[in-house]
């Protein structure tokens, strides 16, 4: 908070007359963490009580973190900072662990390089118990709800823009009833979307470039450089763009009634440039299991690398390029809360019994 007590965002500084706003809003969030922490070493731990209405502090986010930030130890997680967080993420429902992802980031990005470093002990454990690098970033991993959180949290629908507006509006003109040349065609335009992309000078927004960065680092000393780059491709590809591909085509009334012939196999090859990136050398032959157009996949598969390679020289954002603010923490915070709360009652976390579209209340 500034001298007048006006609250400031993180990264606005005030006049002439606060020249330390922004140290001071941060030193505030310290100061609700250490106070927090201390109430937690010398305490059970106890429900947190949500208040009724929104504050502008940070003193319900800061205390959700601890608990975040504390060690899994006790309830079968890793005896390690954001052991916790781990543990939660993985016992709550698959269809909500991207929105807990979400509020998580939420919560903790107004405190210095919080979230990056929840990011990154959740990458590391994800790697950590993957058997083989394939299995990164696959639909129902943590990775995959966390680089579709950072996407909504980046909240710009636009960062793959113009190059992915062309793409779509070229392979919706394709016909379907040349399947050879439709996939030729495909092919033709994704090369050249992809090539597009990795010249960019900023390719990706920076929240995505520090998950790049973690899930390489982690992936690398497990699996190697060349698998720690294919998961990162299989990342960018199958929890990125081809989600965004699909919205895209919808909101611009491609296929309203369903997605048509050409857009289902745009989407059909991203995901088997993903598949390949990772198992292409198996069959580049042209063995069993080899699509017709292997060649120019695996093309694709050198490009996207390519792209990789790029992003990762560009430096990770601890704050992901997203102006945080207390009230947005503080709404995170208080959806954890809930959320644990219908969890732990058998229910979603919107108040809907668990596998049941009916609401039902919490008593």
């Amino acid at each position: 908070r500034g001298a007048a007590g006006t609250a400031l965002r993180p990264g606005q500084r005030g006049g002439p007359d606060q020249p330390s706003d922004f140290d001071g809003y941060i030193s505030q969030a310290f100061a609700y963490l250490e106070e927090a922490e201390r109430k937690h070493r010398g305490e059970d731990h106890k429900a947190i009580t949500a208040p009724s209405k929104r504050r502008g502090d940070l003193q319900l986010a800061t205390e959700v973190l601890v608990l975040l930030r504390s060690g899994g130890e006790e309830v079968g997680g890793p005896a390690k900072p954001w052991g916790a967080t781990v543990v939660l993420v993985l016992a709550c429902p698959n269809a909500e662990r991207q929105l807990l992802m979400l509020q998580c980031l939420k919560c903790a990005l107004p405190v210095a390089d919080t979230a990056a470093q929840m990011c990154r002990a959740v990458v590391e454990d994800d790697v950590h118990r993957a058997q083989v690098p394939s299995l990164l970033a696959s639909a129902s991993s943590v990775i995959a709800a966390l680089a579709q959180a950072i996407v909504t949290l980046v909240d710009n629908p636009d960062f793959l823009q113009p190059e992915l507006s062309s793409l779509v509006q070229s392979v919706s003109r394709m016909s379907p009833s040349d399947p050879e040349a439709l996939m030729s065609g495909i092919n033709f335009e994704v090369g050249g979307f992809l090539h597009a992309l990795s010249r960019k000078p900023r390719p990706l927004p920076a929240g995505l470039i520090t998950l790049c960065h973690h899930l390489y680092n982690a992936a690398e000393v497990k699996f190697g450089v060349l698998a720690a780059q294919n998961a990162v491709v299989m990342m960018l590809l199958s929890r990125v763009v081809t989600p965004i591909v699909l919205r895209v085509a919808q909101r611009d009334g491609i296929g309203a009634a369903g997605l048509t012939g050409s857009i289902s196999e745009l989407s059909r090859l991203l995901q088997r440039i993903a598949h390949f990136a990772h198992h292409g050398e198996d069959v580049v032959g042209g063995g069993a299991g080899a699509p017709s157009d292997l060649p120019q996949v695996m093309q694709h598969v050198g490009t996207v690398r390519e792209l990789v390679s790029r992003v990762l020289v560009l430096p990770a954002d601890s704050s992901f390029g997203v102006r945080a603010t207390a009230e947005d923490a503080e709404d995170g915070a208080m959806w954890i809360v809930d959320a644990c709360r219908h969890w732990s009652n058998g229910l979603s976390a919107s108040g809907a019994v668990a596998g049941s579209a009916r609401p039902r209340q919490v008593q």
